[in-house]
Order: C-alpha cells, then sequence, then structure tokens
C-alpha cells in the first residue's frame, strides 16, 4: 500500500514538474519581443517619427510605472545610442529612418544601466552606424547599382 502511494506521489511530482518548466511563448515569437520595437515593425508602417511609433506599438512604454518622489517624479528617459536625449517628448523628434530597433528597459534594469534617477525606465533607441545604411551591397548610395554590379 506504501509503495503505491509512493509512486503515485512521485508520479504527481513529475507531472507537476514537468507542467511548471519554462518554454518559449509561442505568442512572444509570433509577435516579437514584447520589450523590442524591430527596424521591419518600423518599416510596415510609414510613422512620420519614433512617438507615433512606440505609440500605436508600444503605448505602455510612454507611462511611468509609479512615482518614486511626489516632490521630483522621476520620468521615462530616451537615449539614442546609449546617449541620453530627453525626456519622451524627444521621441517627436526622431524619425524612423535609419533606427535599427528600440527597446525599452524597466526601472530596475535602467538604474542598474544608466544610474539613479532612471526609476520609471528608459526607452534605448539604436541607430545605423554612419555611412552604414548609404551602401548598398557595398556599392555607395548614389551609384547605379546594376551597372556597378555587371563586369
Amino acid at each position: 500500500m506504501i509503495k503505491i502511494e509512493l509512486r503515485l506521489a512521485t508520479i504527481t511530482l513529475l507531472a507537476l514538474t514537468v507542467s511548471c518548466v519554462s518554454t518559449p511563448r509561442s505568442a512572444g515569437a509570433r509577435h516579437g519581443d514584447a520589450a523590442a520595437i524591430t527596424e521591419e515593425q518600423l518599416a510596415q508602417r510609414h510613422y512620420q517619427n519614433l512617438f507615433e511609433a512606440v505609440q500605436a506599438l508600444r503605448s505602455n512604454w510612454l507611462s511611468s510605472r509609479g512615482t518614486d518622489s511626489f516632490q521630483t517624479p522621476s520620468q521615462v528617459w530616451v537615449y539614442v545610442d546609449d546617449t541620453r536625449f530627453g525626456g519622451l517628448e524627444t521621441l517627436a523628434s526622431i524619425p524612423t529612418l535609419g533606427v535599427t530597433s528600440v527597446t525599452h528597459l524597466n526601472g530596475i534594469d535602467a538604474t542598474a544601466r544608466w544610474g539613479l534617477g532612471h526609476a520609471a525606465g528608459v526607452i534605448s533607441v539604436h541607430t545605423w552606424p554612419a555611412g552604414a545604411r548609404d551602401t548598398v551591397a557595398g556599392v555607395p548610395a548614389g551609384k547605379d547599382t546594376a551597372a556597378a554590379r555587371t563586369p
């Protein structure tokens, strides 16, 4: 009787363990990373600027997650290529052309990376290096690529 109960407990424990194992989210893989906006997503629709894109694709990034101080509440900061660019209003001045990705860091991750004053989080914009986007298959922009490829 004890052996049967022990086997039943073992099988139950095994079933619970298997069901708790973390597996990749199929919805996340299908719809992309919830903490990033890719260049492809920006190109699908013709957004005038990054504020429009973030508002349409990840509007939850635009609000801070609570207050850390009532006298001087923190705000979501915008960084472009790891340089502090300003607050959320600066997203309206950044065109989507040339942006490779936009990521969101929560307050804990942003504070760990950039220090105090980032408790509301950071929107980090990543762009192409200067001149990297101006070439197509190694041919400078403005050149006839068909003529350049023929021997």
